[in-house]
């Protein structure tokens, strides 16, 4: 009795085979090497019937089988073979691999691990990708729509036309399922689309696949958010241009003469310097070269203000201030932080009020004496908090003169219920006291969001003597030059603490 084997180098297989799959002992055989093949002499008695393997790989996406011939037993007819492999569930069958395959079997071949059916992997959609059609490297740095900036180029905005393209989407694509040796459907994942929020001033056309203009403007495109705001542009603002009333960006290219007036819905932007004037943005101002003042002026963002210098200048960002040169005897107030880390950094004299805390490369100046910072305070909520409080006290006092009045009056009496004054007096109280737990709650809000006990004053190099300092309800006075110093809460005392930063790492708290 022969077996062959058609693999002649792996002859160390071929008695592993033997000895594990015919169960035969090295005694019970001799391999010989042919030109092609190996030949195994079977000594046994033994009664060994044919076997067929089944091997089902990669999810069931491939059937492998391997047929074993019988040695003084029973052999297998392809007939058996192909219904064994549908009893499996097999749909489909390489029928000439596996004819092949069997006649050589039928010359007592030990066949292995031969593909009989395949099925075929699914096919992933494509995501969606967007192809800017604008420069967008002009873009000024984060210029986002949460509000978020670091300004480092003032006044290059990107200008488009009505009906410049903006953006072109290529639509994702769904992908192709795939199956399995048994018929088994593979989903494909369909690629995922890119959802772009249409904020103002673009169209969008051919089902979502161009993103066009719609104004004259200029393009903010970040987080998947475009829009496209309008600008007002003006040389200056003097007594040929007037005060200035705008819905939509202001830029100005040269100076802003005092006593002048901006009022923009989106962004005010100034290429030359600022006077005694009054601008208020609904989001951001941009001031490239800076301020020159004498306290006479007023600039309010309700996000952030940026500018390379400001002298004698009340500013008020509900935002940041970002200083990229340096701010002498202003009277600032930001709901979020004071940065000062660009040119000089330096920030000197003045009332300084920060939320968030001030970060700055020098604070205070010799021979300044006056000089006051508060942080870890909302400046806005202390005045808004005023106002409430003012509102509060008015309506109590309305509750006060109605309640009053009722109680002089029979309201057990329907008469006197039915009459049109007292039922008017009587809904007016039930506003009244709508309206003054409406403010009630409006003060907890702010109260309990008035401190910021994480704020600090964060220097990077001098801090010079006389400066008063107060963090939420802790003052202290600076009363000697220090080197790189950060100042912070020390809420277990109520206290203003300090350390030295020098030789830490700038970021290390």
């Amino acid at each position: 009795m022969k077996l062959y084997f058609l693999n002649k180098d792996e002859k160390n297989k071929f008695i592993e085979i033997l000895k594990n799959k015919y169960q035969l002992d090295e005694s019970e055989f001799n391999i010989y090497e042919n030109d092609d093949s190996l030949e195994a002499d079977i000594f046994t008695d033994k009664v060994i019937d044919a076997k067929l393997e089944l091997k089902f790989l990669d999810n069931d996406l491939v059937l492998k089988i391997s047929l074993f011939p019988a040695i003084n037993g029973k052999n297998l007819d392809i007939d058996s073979i192909i219904e064994a492999i549908k009893s499996e569930g097999v749909k489909e069958i390489i029928m000439d691999r596996l004819v092949e395959a069997y006649n050589i079997f039928q010359k007592n071949y030990i066949i292995t691990n031969i593909i009989v059916s395949k099925g075929f992997k699914s096919i992933h959609g494509k995501d969606a990708k967007l192809i800017i059609n604008f420069n967008e490297k002009l873009q000024p740095a984060n210029n986002n729509f949460d509000g978020k900036v670091d300004f480092k180029e003032i006044g290059k905005i990107i200008n488009v036309k009505k009906g410049d393209l903006l953006l072109t989407k290529i639509l994702p694509t769904k992908g192709v399922p795939g199956i399995t040796v048994k018929g088994a459907v593979i989903p494909a994942k369909e690629g995922k689309d890119i959802e772009i929020t249409v904020i103002e001033g673009v169209d969008v056309v051919e089902n979502g696949r161009k993103y066009i203009a719609s104004i004259d403007g200029y393009v903010v495109f970040e987080k998947n958010k475009i829009a496209v705001y309008p600008v007002y542009t003006v040389k200056e603002v003097n007594y040929e241009t007037g005060n200035i009333n705008f819905v939509g960006t202001v830029h100005v290219l040269g100076d802003v003469l005092g006593d002048f007036k901006i009022r923009a819905s989106k962004d005010i932007v100034i290429d030359g310097v600022c006077e005694d004037a009054e601008l208020i943005a609904d989001e951001n101002i941009y001031i490239k070269t800076g301020i020159k003042g004498k306290l006479r002026n007023k600039i309010y963002a309700k996000k952030n203000i940026v500018f390379n210098f400001a002298e004698n200048a009340k500013l008020y960002a509900e935002g940041d201030i970002i200083v990229n040169n340096y701010m002498l005897n202003c009277m600032a107030k930001a709901g979020g932080k004071i940065i000062a880390t660009s040119g000089k950094g330096q920030i000197a004299g003045g009332e300084v009020e920060s939320y968030g805390g001030i970060e700055c490369n020098k604070l205070g100046a010799k021979g300044s004496e006056k000089f006051r910072i508060v942080v870890g305070v909302n400046p806005f909520y202390i005045e808004r908090l005023r106002i409430l409080e003012k509102e509060l006290e008015k309506y109590t006092q309305n509750l006060n003169k109605i309640d009053a009045t009722l109680k002089q009056l029979n309201l057990k009496d329907e008469n006197v219920l039915n009459n049109n004054k007292v039922k008017q007096m009587i809904i007016l109280r039930k506003k009244i006291v709508m309206k003054i737990d409406e403010i009630k709650r409006n003060i907890e809000m702010l109260k309990d969001n008035l401190y910021n006990e994480k704020a600090k004053i964060r220097v990077k190099g001098v801090i010079r003597t006389g400066i008063e300092i107060q963090i939420c309800n802790a003052s202290t006075k600076n009363v000697e030059e220090i080197k790189k110093g950060l100042y912070f809460l020390e809420p277990k005392y109520n206290q203003v603490g300090w350390v030295s930063l020098e030789g830490l790492n700038e970021t290390d708290d």
